[in-house]
């Protein structure tokens, strides 16, 4: 394995544990809410994009819909959620955050606010600019690869 290629493997490997301690941290500053950190990202997505598909979220989120469409029945459990009529597509309602989940997804970056900034005092040397502009470069690249 080149120098490279293992610096490569360590992000990965960084990346995932990172990705984890992020959910688990959101689980724990958001568990009074009954939100899981999957249900937080579709949240977000809606919230940042609007109503969509269930087919169009997952597509949009490289997941299955079987995913988003679990996901989503539980937000409509919970009532931040709800399945709105889509005039193209009978079979294919939109999702959409309710005014409740608007609410509760407010709080939720409330919440999440107060602790980027307890971070950034707390990494007060780390670029983090850079550090995002390369994960994305990665991102890009990997999504460029044809496996086959």
């Amino acid at each position: 394995m080149t120098d490279k290629t293992a610096e490569l493997s360590r992000l990965f490997f960084e990346i995932r544990r990172g990705s984890n301690a992020l959910a688990a941290l959101g689980d724990r500053l958001h568990a009074d809410l009954k939100v899981t950190s999957a249900m937080r990202a579709l949240m977000e997505y809606l919230s940042i994009n609007g109503e969509g598909t269930v087919p169009d979220v997952a597509r949009a989120k490289n997941v299955t819909r079987q995913h988003i469409q679990q996901i989503s029945n539980a937000l409509v459990k919970l009532g931040l959620l709800e399945f709105v009529a889509n005039p193209r597509h009978k079979r294919s309602p939109f999702v959409a955050l309710t005014p409740k989940g608007e609410e509760v997804f407010a709080e939720i970056r409330t919440r999440q606010a107060a602790v980027l900034r307890d971070l950034a005092i707390r990494l007060d040397d780390l670029d983090a600019g850079a550090a995002a502009d390369a994960i994305a470069r990665l991102r890009a690249e990997i999504a460029s690869l044809d496996p086959s």
